[in-house]
Parts: C-alpha cells; sequence; structure tokens
C-alpha cells in the first residue's frame, strides 16, 4: 500500500495445531431468560470481510482512542488501519465468538483480533493519517518504560489488535469469555502472555477481572502535544492502562498445576475437574474469592495426583470423563476427583 511499507509478521502458526479450531463453548443467559449457545472459533479466510465490517460497525464509533481523533472520518487513517487489519488477520490468530448452531456462516456476537509481535519483527514506522499517527504514538509512548518482551521474559508475545462484542450480545460475559480464551491459545501455541491497551474503563474493569495486572498508565489529559492540547479529549474513562498476563511455560505445567494448587489449599473444598487444563489459571482466580478452587487435570497430571492419599475422613472420588484436553480437534479420557482440602493442612 502507498505510504507505508510491506508488513510482515515473522511468527508463523505452526501447521500441525489444527485450523481452522473451535476453541470454546459456553452457553450465556440474560435477563429475558433466552439461552444463547456460543463457541469462539478461529477467523476463517472467507469472514475477513465479514469482520472488517463487525469492528466498522461496533468497534471503532465505541472505542475512545478512535471516537477523540474522529477516525472514522479520517479516510487515509482508516484505509491503513484496514490495510494492516488485512494483514494481521492472515496470521491466522484472530477468533470469532459466534452463535453455536449448525448454519454454515453463524452469526458473530464478537471478536477478538490478535497478531503474534516476534522480537525481530520492523516496528511500524510513521504513517500517513492524522488519527493513526496520534495511535502510534501513544502506542510508542507507553511501551517506553513497559517492554512486553522484557516483562514477559519472551521473543514473542500476543498482540491485541480489538476486542468487540456486538451491542445486541453486551452484558453477557462474551468480551470476558474471548479474554480469558487467550490462555487455551498461549498455551496451545507456548507464547507466554500479552500486554494490551485498555482503553475504555468497561475494558478496563473486565481485564482486572480476567487477572490482568497494571504494568502502564497514561491519563489522558495529561497527554498533551505540543502546543499544550490534549491529544485525546475522552470522557468517562480517566486513563489508557497497559495491561498484562503472563502465562507460565506449558512444558512444565504439571508442575506447576500441583504447586498453584497448593497455594489454594486456603479454600473449604478443592474441586477438581476433569477438563481443558487450559482454562486453569483463570478459574482459580477468579473462584478463590468465593472460597471455591476448580482446577483442571490432564491425564500426565494424574499420575502425580494419585499417590496423594488422602486419609479415611477425608471425602474423595474419582470418576471418568471424557472433554476437550486442548480445543475442540483434541479429545483425550480425563478424570474427576473432588475432596475436602483440610487434611492437607
Amino acid at each position: 500500500m502507498e505510504g507505508i511499507p510491506e508488513v510482515k509478521f515473522l511468527w508463523e502458526r505452526p501447521n500441525e495445531i489444527p485450523w481452522p479450531n473451535i476453541w470454546h463453548r459456553f452457553e450465556t443467559k440474560p435477563k429475558n431468560g433466552t439461552v444463547y449457545n456460543v463457541r469462539i472459533e478461529d477467523l476463517t479466510d472467507d469472514r475477513f470481510e465479514e469482520a472488517l465490517q463487525f469492528m466498522m460497525m461496533y468497534y471503532f464509533p465505541d472505542e475512545p482512542l478512535s471516537v477523540s481523533t474522529n477516525l472514522m472520518k479520517d479516510e487515509t487513517s482508516m484505509m491503513i488501519y484496514q490495510y494492516l487489519l488485512h494483514k494481521i488477520f492472515q496470521q491466522r490468530m484472530s477468533v470469532l465468538a459466534v452463535l453455536d448452531n449448525d448454519t454454515p456462516k453463524p452469526k458473530i456476537v464478537g471478536l477478538q483480533i490478535f497478531s503474534v509481535a516476534s522480537i525481530s519483527d520492523t516496528p511500524l514506522p510513521e504513517v500517513p493519517g492524522e488519527a493513526i499517527s496520534k495511535f502510534r504514538k501513544i502506542y510508542m509512548d507507553i511501551r517506553k518504560n513497559s517492554d512486553p518482551f522484557k516483562i514477559l521474559k519472551t521473543d514473542k508475545y500476543f498482540q491485541d489488535w480489538g476486542l468487540c462484542v456486538s451491542p445486541e450480545f453486551r452484558g453477557l460475559n462474551i468480551g470476558f469469555t474471548i479474554l480469558i480464551n487467550l490462555q487455551i491459545l498461549a498455551k496451545t501455541f507456548k507464547i507466554p502472555g500479552t500486554l494490551i491497551m485498555f482503553t475504555r474503563i468497561q475494558s478496563q474493569i473486565l481485564a482486572k477481572r480476567a487477572g490482568f495486572q497494571l504494568y502502564n498508565e497514561i491519563v489522558y489529559e495529561d497527554y498533551k502535544d505540543e502546543n499544550g492540547q490534549v491529544i485525546f479529549p475522552i470522557e468517562g474513562t480517566k486513563s489508557l492502562k497497559y495491561m498484562g498476563q503472563k502465562i507460565s511455560n506449558p512444558k512444565d505445567e504439571d508442575t506447576r498445576i500441583l504447586e498453584r494448587t497448593c497455594n489454594f489449599l486456603f479454600c473449604d473444598w478443592l474441586v477438581v475437574l476433569g477438563k481443558d487444563i487450559h482454562t486453569a489459571d483463570t478459574t482459580m482466580v477468579s473462584m478463590a474469592q468465593e472460597s471455591v478452587l476448580i482446577v483442571y487435570f490432564l491425564p500426565l497430571v494424574k499420575r502425580l495426583v494419585a499417590p496423594h492419599k488422602a486419609p479415611q475422613d477425608a471425602p474423595f472420588s474419582a470418576h471418568d470423563a471424557s472433554d476437550s484436553a486442548c480445543g475442540e480437534n483434541d479429545r483425550r479420557p480425563v478424570r474427576l476427583w473432588a475432596f475436602k482440602t483440610s487434611w492437607h493442612s
């Protein structure tokens, strides 16, 4: 595209990981009582344009940086943004939340656009377009003391380009579920985490709830140009927050899960459900405040758990089950364990 050098991401999705893949299925129920079955799946080539239009309709009109800079009226910036999104889609790491039915193209209710950034990638240069130039500047500024590669101690990480839910389906935990789905992606692709700019108070609350930590912050009214003018005049949200999530090395998964379990033994009950191990961290964090802990164990971990026998007075049970251990296309037998934690203390 004229005005911007060719954009290329060095990291490529491994061929051995199925594509497209269904990563998660769940149901959500609004106040009117209607139950929606939703699934999170890979964004496929034939839905690129549909995903782009979804962003145009629901993301840019609401996102604070876009609104405050009149992005959608800046033709140059929009052309460059769309060009970048097409390049990002081609890396095949973005996901859709769709209604879970048998139609060829089920309705999109949400999406998250991801790329995998490598330390050897060429940084995005200065580009034409007033709005997108402002985006680039604040992105570069907030990273000055918060380098994702240094924070995550890695040469690659997930880079976010937008999380959006259709207005019709907001308030149903779809955005939250898309966000924690990152745990599954990160562990599947062995990428140790992400740092994301959350520009709106609602998304910042969502991120904190999902276990994200704050690494840097820019107060909008303090962020000014050389003439002393506020660059992003935004109401309703005080600041841009650069928040991240570290995800442990998948090679140490069995040991890490056992260690994390021991750290949570203050809970009244420990329930270990044989299901998707990739959601373990988030479930631990979100449930711990309710004095309940749910952890997911793969068959490999059972060999470590089984020798730790409970005393006679400890209620303990094990039941065979079957569920997905790594996405919809990988099914392995698992086992359910449930016991009271007090006998460990």
